[in-house]
């Protein structure tokens, strides 16, 4: 399991800057960031069934809690309306923006929920209890740093967060050339190799 210790021994070697410890380390949480925001990987799904009270004199609910109950999520992929004894799905509820809660007609649309700091959702019928499936971020912390692409391509992470650095101090050939030759790639692979593992 790479640390970022690890890594930064990593970046050192490559940028010659040791005394750039805080900027290394910035580097490292950035670039192990933008890898996993490569794509949606499956790897990177969660799922998490959250409670939420019924009011029977409204036709929307709020799950105020969203983010507090997942905070690594990243992004939304379903909702479902489960069964609040059972947690079976009774109801898959569609994404929509801000605003396009009503269709052409103006009449409010079934079955969808918005995003705005928190999530609404305007189930058929409330059950007081759904299931969020979506992507959540890796922790890259000082404290806690985990991440499976950093596990598994710690030099390329390293790479990475070694064009970030010498970007940052004014190496920017060099910071050209490690992202031709090394980010660009990997990128490709990450894609190209990762995307067809189930969710956890």
């Amino acid at each position: 399991m790479a640390t970022i210790a690890d890594i930064q021994t990593l970046v050192v070697q490559r940028t010659g800057r040791p005394e750039l410890v805080a900027l290394t380390r910035t580097a490292i949480r950035t670039a192990t960031l933008r890898a996993h925001h490569t794509d949606f990987f499956p790897r990177d799904g969660i799922r998490q069934f959250l409670e939420y009270p019924i009011d029977g004199s409204k036709v929307f609910a709020d799950i105020s809690d969203l983010y507090t109950a997942m905070p690594t999520l990243r992004a939304v992929k379903t909702v479902y309306c489960v069964d609040f004894s059972s947690g079976l799905p009774i109801e898959r509820l569609d994404f929509r923006t801000v605003g396009d809660e009503y269709d052409h007609e103006g009449r409010l649309r079934q079955s969808i929920f918005v995003i705005h700091g928190t999530m609404r959702i305007y189930p058929r019928v409330q059950s007081g209890k759904i299931q969020v499936i979506g992507f959540a971020n890796p922790t890259v912390s000082d404290a806690t740093f985990s991440s499976w692409i950093a596990d598994s391509y710690p030099e390329e992470i390293a790479a990475w967060a070694s064009a970030i650095v010498l970007q940052r101090t004014g190496s920017l050939e060099q910071a050209q050339v490690l992202q031709r030759d090394f980010v660009i790639p990997f990128k490709e692979m990450l894609v190209e190799s990762h995307l067809l593992a189930g969710i956890n």
